[in-house]
């Protein structure tokens, strides 16, 4: 399984979503890394094995994403 946290930074949501993801696996027993990477994303943006768990987002460029 491949977990990916895709941020700007200073997106202000990163950490949260960081921390949800963290919560996530542990609840899941899952001991998979978490790959973060800063760019020019909908951020934050998680995917799992390249999915979008929140559904694609409106836009690819940088925007702040709730």
């Amino acid at each position: 399984m491949r977990v990916e946290l895709h941020y700007f930074t200073g997106c202000p949501h990163a950490s949260s979503a960081r921390a949800l993801l963290v919560r996530c696996l542990a609840q899941l027993e899952l001991d998979t890394p978490i790959i973060e990477v800063d760019g020019d994303y909908p951020s934050p943006t998680s995917l799992v094995d390249g999915r979008d768990v929140m559904g694609t987002p409106t836009s690819q460029q940088r925007s702040c994403r709730l």
